[in-house]
């Protein structure tokens, strides 16, 4: 678990430094693992260097068509009003901004300087949030609240350097699985003060009753006695402040939309799950709790329906799910990047397939993109597991998490794929663990996170659509790997290739509702029918090539 030092220090009145609270918790039973230092050097002189401004002038710069000319008030204290050279266009005169300051030291390790970009000379920078480690990517600069004081240090709103501490939690301290549950535990061990928990009653927000527009059924009150839902009407999606992004980036997730990134921040802080659901979409107005059932308890919420239904999906793992218990511990950097194995799986082939997924994209990276293939690691856990993502259980099915950028296998999953849909073997299994690398390639290559960006501006349909031609690709990247480690060191024997397509063909959409009971709906698959995960696997198998698995422009899937 992932515990801002900043974010801590709001509910308990510490005074000292990080190192001495990560002391205090090992010492209480909470085994402090590390101190990940992140964001910029954090020396008091580099840090003085990131200011908050307020752009006074925008123009277009005189000599180049893209480039923006501005003046930037950065306070009497640094010199008053600056020229700064910018190339967004998200922003207008009078808008409050971050700004580094010229000698300032970025997280990157860039020095900036001042310089002469295209005849006019740059005093500074103006920055975007990709550049304050909030973002992969941003369209443009941070536009900050109004009423925040030009030329003040950035640190006091921002954490442009931030103290992450690293916890080992064991699952009998599910009082610790959040912020306010550390912060509780440094003030119990510390002898400080503990300020109030931070929620807010919900009669405070006033409005009609949730009860006249949703009603929730139970589908199985003996294990889900109690399920709470409300109502927040006119709600816009957008992104998320600045400062949001930041929490939840040094906890270990990825920032998705203000929709999103408020029931993360909600489970971080205080260790209630939640999940938002469009209101427009809940069939009849009648949320049936069946999700929740099939994560908390591995239970098949087919089995309540009696059927297999369009809007019956596994749940994505960008999106926060409720906690069950923390996933099994890493086991040490060096070797293949297996998590701590329970028991039912062979952990021995997955660090086979995770090791030699790693060799083959190396050589890939490097070939093609001139640069190193930062791997994956694969945990392998039972029932549930806590991932950078939210909380999953073994009903998820195997998964891709792109904000710890691991891979995460039920060890009970294999024994299900063998049993429940046919599909024995070994190369089987490393199929799976091959398509869930996959994803991280996708990741790595910042396909996933233009599916990200897309989710808000399609339909569901449309976004169904999308999300079967990027696991396809996924698919399409097993092969290429199989490909490749089969030329390399002849790992195909005579009928792996038969058990792998067989895999992908157990587990198409069309299959698994026909499995189910239901009709074939093809709006709602997420993954691909049998045939074409099929087809892609081959694709990638025969041919090796990566540009070969663009669905995205293929016309035929």
């Amino acid at each position: 678990m992932r515990v801002p030092f900043s974010w801590i220090k709001e509910y308990v009145a510490w005074e000292g430094t990080v190192e001495e609270m990560a002391e205090v918790l090992t010492m209480s039973g909470t085994e402090v693992e590390g101190i990940d230092r992140v964001g910029a050097p954090r020396e008091a002189d580099n840090l003085s260097r990131f200011v908050v401004g307020r752009v006074l002038t925008k123009e277009k710069h005189p000599n180049a068509d893209r480039l923006n000319l501005c003046t930037v008030d950065v306070g009497e204290s640094h010199g008053g009003v600056r020229q700064i050279v910018c190339g967004a266009h998200n922003f207008v005169a009078g808008d409050v901004v971050p700004v580094s300051l010229s000698g300032a030291v970025l997280e990157s390790g860039l020095r900036l300087k001042k310089a002469n970009l295209r005849g006019v000379e740059s005093d500074g920078m103006i920055m975007s949030e990709q550049e304050l480690g909030y973002e992969d990517e941003s369209p443009g600069i941070a536009v900050l609240p109004g009423d925040w004081v030009v030329g003040d240090s950035l640190q006091r709103y921002l954490p442009v350097a931030e103290d992450v501490l690293e916890l080992e939690l064991t699952s009998n301290r599910p009082d610790c699985f959040s912020i306010y549950g550390i912060a509780r535990e440094v003030a119990a061990a510390a002898g400080l003060d503990l300020a109030p928990p931070p929620i807010t009653p919900a009669a405070a927000f006033g409005g009609a009753p949730a009860a006249e527009d949703i009603a929730v059924e139970i589908a199985a009150p003996e294990l889900c006695p109690r399920y709470g839902a409300t109502v927040i009407r006119g709600v816009r999606i957008g992104d998320s402040p600045a400062w949001l992004k930041a929490r939840l980036t040094h906890a270990g997730m990825r920032p998705i939309s203000n929709i999103v990134d408020v029931t993360n921040y909600v489970m971080l802080a205080w260790g209630q799950p939640l999940h938002a659901f469009d209101a427009a979409r809940i069939g009849g107005g009648t949320l049936i709790v069946l999700v929740i059932l099939s994560l908390v308890f591995g239970i098949n919420p087919l089995q309540f329906l009696g059927m297999a239904g369009p809007e019956v999906s596994a749940p994505v793992p960008q999106q926060a799910s409720p906690p069950a218990s923390p996933s099994a511990p890493d086991a040490g950097a060096s070797g293949p990047r297996v998590g701590t194995a329970a028991p039912g799986m062979r952990k021995e082939l997955a660090a086979r397939v995770i090791g030699d997924t790693e060799d083959v994209w190396n050589a890939l990276f490097e070939a093609m993109y001139q640069k190193r293939y930062p791997p994956t690691t694969l945990t392998l856990y039972t029932g549930a597991v806590r991932s950078g993502c939210g909380v999953s259980s073994s009903a998820a099915g195997p998964f891709y998490c792109p904000a710890d950028q691991r891979v995460y296998l039920d060890t009970s999953f294999f024994d299900e794929l063998s049993r429940r849909f046919g599909a024995p073997g070994d190369f089987a299994q490393a199929y799976v663990i091959a398509h869930e690398v996959g994803h991280h390639v996708q990741n790595l290559l910042g396909i996933s996170a233009k599916m990200d960006q897309m989710r808000q501006r399609v339909s569901q349909t449309e976004y169904n659509a999308l999300s079967v031609r990027l696991e396809l690709q996924a698919d399409c990247f097993a092969g290429v790997w199989a490909h490749h480690a089969h030329n390399a060191r002849q790992i195909l024997e005579q009928g792996d290739v038969e058990e792998a397509m067989n895999a992908a063909a157990k587990i198409g959409d069309d299959a698994l509702q026909r499995a189910g009971g239901g009709a074939v709906v093809p709006e709602s698959f997420t993954h691909g029918s049998s045939a074409q995960r099929q087809r892609w696997f081959n694709n990638g198998l025969q041919n090796g090539n990566m540009k070969t698995c663009d669905t995205f422009s293929s016309r035929n899937l």
